[in-house]
């Protein structure tokens, strides 16, 4: 019976290719060798296909009657279909299928009793013909090359498949269960083999095998005490806010310039492992990560992969049965039971309609069945709670035995949800160089292979390539940091595809070129068209993004986007259908949950917001308005990029106005990054470069980053020195003083002892940078003009932004002091000198700033080993004042006192760590007293200082 029937379904296959394929070949080849070769192939192929459709009537145990009933209904298939319907990737198996049965109505004696297996063959035979399809339509662009690699590639894949499950076991001879169990895996091999919205699709209308572009990923296992920072923790709100996509976007490498190899070596003392390893060690994980990161890939991969068993998860003593459902599919209000769940998982009734009575329940019972849940996030967080949790939570106790794998991006998930469920929270973790390496390497394979290359060369060539995409944004931190992320890195790919193998310098060129083909170009290089034109696009999307920088948010709701497209366009109609065709065929702007959208990565929505910006927008945003706002969040990359993109008396001017502005804390990183964005006309524009380097040197500097090291030494130097003690603010000190802090030996210490001598000309923050500069690197023989400057030390102490106060000059003297290096200079008594009149001076305060006394105990715990002690540093006066400190620091007043770990890992304040080194320093002073059993009287009692006036 079962060659009957397969003889049956080889019949109508090599008729339905011949027709389809074969048929419209013939005339376009005139060589007749040639001709008869590619017919061959394509009858190769028909053989191949057909062994899905034989496998699933074995399954349904249908007699040769009734097999050959159900093929009497597709006898017209081939007449209502042409090459172009099938060769089309993007169309949906099921769109096809709906639009055949309106024609191909299931005859009444089959409907019956086998409706749902009709419908489902038919399934079968679309499903086969869009896997052969564009390999054949591809291969007709390329002139039916004598090579055959594509036909041979579709034919191997459709004989692996027919493979993988006859080595599960014999359709037609097993039990109902059984039989049922390989229907499911046939179905998710053939429908789940190809990457369904990958960038490797936009340079060819070929499916590519997820299996070979697919880059395991790794993830590290959260701590159950382990938080996550508030911007991202807020599962209130509905959309995203631009703070919390920043911090997950860009703020996880603070320091660009960090080499790849440095990124993957912290990651692996995160103790990660890859994905798969983590779902085999345990039962229940959630794998959060960033769009684009590769939750869903991962999830599809290995659904396929457990299908064919060629990854192995032993659940009850055999293989476990993947079940992979996504939560913006689900109708939250009628959450799935049952068979509903197959129904959701394959997205057919049919399907659930042919499953035996309980099966799905039998498996998950016994435990063989891995329970995946995409995009946990993307329903509301409202509906969340009350429906899709609860759903999940039944799911649990009713089957605690199947294994669990939820995924979900970090807003949207609260951290510590689903542990009490003993759930392994995960985080994913982006692309270290490696995986950059392996991910470029598979892209170009996969492009050469689509364009009909031997598999051999294709392997070999796409290395290459992949290596020089790589080398080629080494020396490119921006570029670096964008691969770190897999969807940015297909762009990168994709922009090193289309544009001459050549990534630009320039970001906001790179941005153009990944926004414009996304869009539109790379689609009209490969004879896609689309009745929107690249304008139409670009300005919808460019008022979306504004619009969403303005609210501060990096998702925005549906009927937002529909409103700005209906204001752009001004036709309803329109509008939608750009909608429509913007979030299906770009990939640039997604629908991240029902009725939300976010652009890919929040680099395009930056970018475009910029283009508004620059080319004119109908909310009103100008250049004077980033300007005057430059301190919020919102513009930092929307003022770089503006200055990448507009003409250079535009950009001139806008660092203009920056350079007039007051100064806030993120004023200089916005200048810099907006002159360098300028171009190199602006940057070689010596009266420029120089007027940036001045307002950036007297700028408040972050500590996080070294801005004026994007210059050279010599124009730096003299400016910083010469700008030292000039900041007008009291935000923070200066870019000066932290650029000379990180380069001491560019100090120069006359000229600022010099300047020093005006102190009372200078306001306690201008004073505090000189103080702290000097007492931290100047030899002692300048400590000992500086204590002769009258009343220097007792002067009011810097006070910044109203949140730290230091009382005197004398605080910040000390904390110098204490971060001297005194393994290498040796401590003098002038350096005892000054110790004494700072303590003279601290021991009046009625106030301490919790830094000067952070500094008391790092600079005694510092003496006590040091090897001048003995010499130097055990006069009975500083002995007598240390012990008078030591009481005061018991009551003096301090703000925000912070609280510290020791190496015993017990608490303690700072008040009672720089009570416990004064109180060993003494002790260590009173030791060697007794050992020499004579006072000490080797150092000098209280100084003598003859104090001259200040210039």
């Amino acid at each position: 019976m079962s060659s009957s029937i397969d003889d049956q379904v080889l019949e109508f296959y090599a008729q339905l290719f011949d027709s389809l394929f074969s048929e419209p070949f013939r005339n376009k080849i005139p060589e007749k060798r040639k001709r008869n070769e590619v017919i061959r192939q394509v009858e190769t192929a028909a053989d191949a296909a057909s062994s899905s459709l034989t496998r699933f009537f074995l399954n349904q145990q249908l007699s040769e009657a009734e097999a050959a009933c159900i093929l009497v209904g597709f006898a017209k298939v081939d007449k209502l279909l042409k090459l172009e319907d099938i060769a089309n990737p993007n169309i949906p198996t099921e769109t096809i299928v709906e639009n055949l049965l309106k024609h191909l109505p299931c005859p009444p004696t089959v409907e019956v009793k086998h409706g749902a297996v009709y419908r489902l063959a038919l399934y079968t035979v679309i499903q086969v013909l869009l896997m052969v399809g564009p390999v054949m339509a591809e291969w007709q662009n390329l002139n039916f090359s004598s090579t055959f690699e594509l036909p041979r590639k579709v034919v191997n894949r459709l004989n692996e498949i027919s493979d993988q499950i006859n080595a599960q076991g014999q359709s037609g001879q097993a039990g109902a269960d059984e039989r049922y169990e390989l229907m499911h895996r046939d179905y998710l091999l053939q429908r789940f083999h190809k990457v369904e919205a990958g960038t490797v699709r936009m340079t060819t209308n070929l499916d590519v095998d997820l299996r070979t572009l697919f880059v395991m990923p790794r993830v590290a296992v959260r701590e159950l005490t382990q938080e996550i920072d508030g911007a991202e923790i807020n599962t209130s709100i509905s959309l995203m806010s631009l703070a919390a996509a920043r911090q997950l976007y860009e703020e996880r490498d603070e320091d660009n310039n960090t080499p790849l190899e440095e990124i993957s070596s912290n990651e692996e003392n995160q103790q990660a492992c890859t994905a798969l390893k983590q779902i085999k060690i345990s039962p229940r994980n959630v794998i959060v990560g960033l769009p684009g990161a590769g939750k869903s890939t991962f999830l599809e991969w290995l659904q396929v992969k457990l299908a064919s068993v060629e990854e192995e998860l032993i659940l009850q003593d055999q293989q476990a049965i993947p079940l992979l459902l996504r939560v913006r599919q689900l109708d939250l209000l009628n959450l799935p039971k049952s068979a509903a769940l197959i129904e959701k998982a394959t997205a057919s009734k049919d399907r659930a309609a042919l499953m035996p009575d309980g099966w799905i329940e039998r498996q998950m019972q016994a435990g063989r069945v891995l329970l995946m849940l995409d995009g946990l996030d993307e329903t509301e967080p409202e509906l969340r709670d009350k429906y899709l949790m609860p759903w999940l939570f039944d799911l649990l106790e009713k089957y605690p035995k199947c294994h669990y794998l939820i995924s979900s991006r970090p807003v949207g998930y609260t951290f510590g949800l689903l542990q009490q469920q003993e759930f392994i929270e995960c985080d994913l973790l982006d692309f270290n160089e490696t995986q950059i390496s392996e991910y470029t390497c598979h892209w170009c394979t996969a492009v050469r292979l689509a364009r009909n290359e031997p598999e051999a060369e294709a392997k070999r060539e796409g290395e290459r390539d992949g290596q020089t995409i790589v080398a080629g944004f080494q020396s490119h931190p921006y570029i670096r940091d964008l691969a770190r992320n897999p969807l940015m890195l297909s762009a990168i790919c994709l922009v090193n595809y289309f544009e001459g193998g050549n990534l630009p310098e320039d970001r906001a060129l790179l941005y153009r070129l990944c926004v414009e083909g996304l869009l539109h170009n790379w689609d009209q290089r490969r004879g896609i068209h689309s009745e929107f034109s690249l304008d139409e696009k670009l300005r919808t999307c460019r008022e979306v993004a504004l619009a969403m920088q303005i609210q501060d948010e990096a998702e925005c709701d549906a009927n937002k986007v529909q409103e700005i497209f209906i204001k752009v366009l001004q036709a309803p109609e329109r509008a939608a259908k750009l909608l429509e065709h913007i979030r299906y065929r770009t990939g640039l702007l997604l629908e991240r949950r029902p009725s939300v959208f976010g652009f890919a990565h929040l680099t395009f929505q930056e970018y475009l917001a910029a283009r508004a910006v620059h080319e004119g927008n109908q909310i009103g945003v100008n250049v004077e308005q980033l300007v005057k706002e430059h301190d919020d969040g919102r513009w930092k990359e929307v003022i770089a990029l503006y200055c990448g993109l507009a003409v250079k008396p535009s950009v001139r001017d806008l660092i203009e106005q920056l350079i007039c502005q007051p100064d806030t804390e993120s004023l200089a990183e916005i200048l810099i990054e907006a002159y360098f964005a300028g171009g190199l006309e602006l940057v070689q524009d010596a009266n420029l470069r120089q007027q940036v380097i001045e307002r950036v040197a007297i700028a408040p500097s972050s500590f996080d980053h070294q801005l004026l090291n994007r210059f050279t030494q010599e124009e730096v130097v003299p400016i910083t020195n010469n700008l030292l003690g000039s900041i007008t603010s009291n935000l923070t000190l200066s870019h000066s003083h932290q650029y000379l802090l990180n380069n001491q030996h560019l100090i120069n210490i006359k000229y600022l002892i010099d300047k020093l001598q005006t102190w009372q000309n200078m306001t306690p923050i201008q004073v505090s940078e000189i103080v702290h500069l000097l007492h931290r690197f100047a030899p002692d023989e300048t400590l000992n003009e500086i204590i002769n400057i009258s009343d220097l030390y007792s002067f009011e102490g810097p006070n910044f932004n109203n949140s730290t106060f230091y009382s005197t000059q004398a605080e910040i003297a000390l904390i110098g002091l204490s971060q001297r290096n005194f393994e290498e200079v040796q401590v003098t008594e002038v350096f005892q000198t000054v110790l004494f009149f700072l303590i003279q001076i601290l021991t009046k305060s009625e106030k301490l700033s919790w830094g000067t006394v952070s500094s008391v105990d790092n600079l005694f715990t510092k003496l006590i080993v040091s090897k001048s002690f003995t010499r130097v540093l055990t006069s009975r006066d500083l002995f007598l004042l240390v012990k008078k400190m030591l009481i005061h620091l018991k009551t003096v007043k301090m703000d925000k006192e912070p609280i510290s770990v020791n190496v015993r890992q017990e608490s303690i304040s700072i008040r009672q760590r720089a009570i416990k080194a004064l109180e060993n320093w003494a002790d260590a002073v009173e030791g060697i007293q007794l050992k020499e059993k004579t006072p000490s009287n080797s150092a000098p009692t209280k100084p003598r200082i003859n104090r001259r006036k200040s210039k």
